[in-house]
């Protein structure tokens, strides 16, 4: 939304010069026009020393001061046209579009309102001036100027576009989208409507819309880091973790201060299991915007799945004394304090985050793995069951449910035909090599050892290949023993005390 300067020169006043004078103005308009602005400069000098009240040539070499960088002098040579000629449009457009430039949104609205007052049918005043209004959060104002320019220029691409970032800044996606369709219709090549109109998608959880608009953001804009940094949300979110890490690291690439797509890509990292990589992008996330919320929790969690729980708590202690009492971080510290050896303080965090927020199905889980290290079974059942009431696909808490129900050292909780189905069900979700494990073990449970050693099998055939970034030595062992066992007609009766959660 960058202001535009005008470029052309003025011709208001130019009878008032004598006719050396017009030709000396005539030749600096040329020598601008023709990018020639240390000539121009010269030749503009020249013209104001003998004609110091001519407020064009002021104007005309604010424009070659601003084109090289000198915008305190371009200011004042403004000024002193304004001063000259308090009429003269573009002197008070060019004053707006510099103020603009420098931050000073408010000076600017101003100026803009003076310039179209003077030219009626000025419209870039209008829609320079609904970016001001955006530029300072008031979006009500900038979209009353972008309708102002429309109803003059229907066939105005970007005003729509910006129009549609005006309505999305206030919260209405659909008038938003409206207007960034209508800005594709009329400039289908315009790649950062889509991925405007991508993200508006990715908040609405349409996947293949957001995925369809960050590709075609990508081909129109492939110098664009937030193309790519968009498309890589979509990617993560179906699923498509290499893509997604490729396209967040395109994004930094493109723009090593982009801190949301560090953060994107750390994400894709931890879900690839590759933490240690991760935990470096959440770093660097934190390095560029040390106040990150969600960069902290994930830095936090990168931490506590390494093993480094202390660490962690001390993430989720700076996010709790920014926002005392926030779910999320009551939940992930609990899940840290649990791994730190702390159950009774981890149950408390926990109970605080689902007190917040009672719906969160992941909260219940994580009380559960903390009962079910403790060996409170019924405590364990009775969270495990709550979180697949809350969140039917969650594979972990289906898992742990069967866990126990086939091989509890109590038999008094013990159900391995619900065993079974709760395994299945698990299995279903999401063939990860833990759950068929525990399917193994339901089987063998109801005396399908059969059943069981062929499950088992696959298990450790997971574990060895598509899973095999999570599969310990140790838990490769562990199932091998287990498969011994099956083969001998030996159930599991030793429910493995819960993970940390």
């Amino acid at each position: 939304m960058a202001a535009a300067i005008l470029l052309q020169g003025c011709a208001q006043g130019f009878g008032r010069l004598p006719p050396s004078g017009r030709k000396a103005f005539a030749e600096a308009n040329r020598a601008y026009e023709a990018q020639d602005m240390g000539n121009a400069l010269v030749l503009y000098d020249a013209l104001l020393e003998k004609n110091p009240d001519f407020a064009p040539a002021y104007v005309n070499r604010a424009l070659v001061r601003a084109r090289t960088g000198d915008r305190e002098g371009a200011l004042e040579d403004l000024d002193r046209a304004i001063r000259e000629d308090p009429g003269l449009t573009d002197a008070w457009y060019n004053r707006a579009a510099i103020l603009d430039d420098l931050g000073e949104y408010r000076k600017a609205i101003a100026d803009y309102t003076r310039a179209a007052e003077l030219r009626k049918d000025l419209f870039q005043a209008y829609y320079n001036r609904g970016n001001a209004w955006y530029r300072l959060g008031e979006p009500d104002r900038a979209i009353e100027d972008y309708t102002r320019v429309l109803a003059a220029n229907p066939g105005y691409a970007m005003a729509y576009y910006n129009r549609g970032t005006a309505y999305s800044q206030k919260g209405d996606d659909t008038q938003a989208l409206a207007d960034y369709d209508r800005a594709i219709a009329l400039a289908p090549g315009l790649g950062m409507a889509y991925v405007n109109r991508g993200s508006i998608w990715l908040e609405k959880g349409d996947l293949q819309k957001a995925l369809s608009d960050s590709n075609q953001a990508v081909e129109l804009s492939p110098e664009d880091p937030w193309a790519f940094h968009n498309r890589a949300i979509a990617r993560r979110f179906t699923g498509d973790y290499p893509g997604s890490l490729e396209d967040a690291t395109r994004a930094v690439e493109l723009s090593p201060e982009l801190a949301e797509a560090w953060y994107s890509r750390g994400l894709a990292l931890a879900l690839m299991n590759r933490r240690e990589e991760a935990l470096a992008d959440f770093d660097r996330v934190l390095s560029l915007d040390p106040e990150n919320i969600e960069a902290s929790l994930a830095r936090g969690n990168a931490l506590t799945f390494l093993g480094r729980p202390t660490e962690a708590l001390m993430d989720y202690a700076r996010v709790l004394d920014a926002h005392p009492g926030l779910p999320e971080a009551l939940k992930q510290q609990g899940r840290a304090l649990a791994l730190a050896g702390v159950p009774e303080a981890a149950l408390k965090s926990l109970e605080e985050s689902r007190e917040a927020r009672p719906k969160d199905p992941e909260t219940w889980l994580f009380t559960g793995q903390v009962l079910h290290a403790r060996e409170d079974w019924a405590g364990a059942l009775a969270n495990y069951r709550k979180a697949v009431e809350l969140d039917p696909n969650m594979a972990k808490a289906w898992n742990n449910l069967a866990w126990i129900l086939a091989a509890c050292p109590d038999p008094a909780f013990r159900d391995p035909a619900e065993a079974v189905r709760m395994a299945q069900r698990a299995v279903e979700i999401e063939p990860y090599f833990i759950y068929v494990d525990t399917l193994a073990a339901a089987l063998a449970a109801t005396g399908r050892f059969s059943d069981a050693e062929e499950a088992q099998r696959k298990a450790l055939l997971l574990a060895a290949t598509r899973d095999s970034a999570f599969a310990t030595h140790q838990m490769r062992e562990e199932m091998r023993q287990r498969l011994a066992a099956y083969a001998q007609g030996l159930p599991n009766l030793n429910a493995p005390r819960g993970k940390n959660p």
